[in-house]
């Protein structure tokens, strides 16, 4: 009898364990809180940190030859928001992208992804600050962002939710191509 009663102890112990196990696992999903966006003052910031994104020499490059007349696009999507005084950062993540029409066909050339905190102060950006490379890449975006801005970057990288959509589409209104161009990669 003893055997018997101890086997459903040991599957209930068994399935707890697995279920502690697999709540621990990802809590990472919802803890911490997700950091403070102010949504009015994103809205104001998110253009301008755009155009200085697609024009800014220091975080753009050429690729494609300047005859096809290349340009930068760039998506963004806002993770955290901090205001002291007159300054305002903004922690985000940039997916940006240079991009030429040839003929009908989109091309691009460089491009990059990933977070970024860009200060502005009376409306014009006076910083960008990078990860940096390699191994230093995961500790430079917890001295960037906040500890919880950090937290929602890499919840979102760990689960590919951005919101942060392609600068495809903006490329292709921008240049006059039809939705649904494919986006080819820039060759000679």
């Amino acid at each position: 009898m003893r055997r018997v009663r101890a086997r459903p102890a040991a599957i209930v112990a068994g399935i707890v364990a697995i279920a502690a196990f697999v709540g621990w696992q990802q809590s990472w999903r919802f803890w911490p809180r997700p950091p403070h966006i102010d949504g009015a003052l994103a809205a104001t910031a998110v253009p301008i940190i755009d155009r200085h994104l697609e024009t800014s020499p220091e975080l753009t490059w050429r690729t494609i030859p300047g005859e096809l007349g290349p340009r930068w696009f760039c998506t963004e999507s806002v993770i955290e928001t901090t205001r002291a005084g007159s300054s305002t950062r903004i922690g985000l993540v940039a997916a940006c992208g240079e991009y030429a029409r040839r003929g009908g066909d989109l091309l691009m050339g460089g491009g990059r992804s990933g977070p970024l905190v860009v200060t502005l102060d009376g409306g014009k950006v006076t910083g960008v600050e990078q990860p940096a490379d390699g191994a230093a890449f995961a500790p430079s975006v917890g001295r960037m962002l906040s500890e919880r801005g950090a937290a929602e970057y890499w919840r979102r990288s760990r689960l590919r939710s951005d919101d942060l959509a392609s600068p495809d589409d903006e490329a292709r209104r921008a240049l006059g191509l039809p939705p649904g161009t494919r986006t080819e990669p820039f060759t000679m």
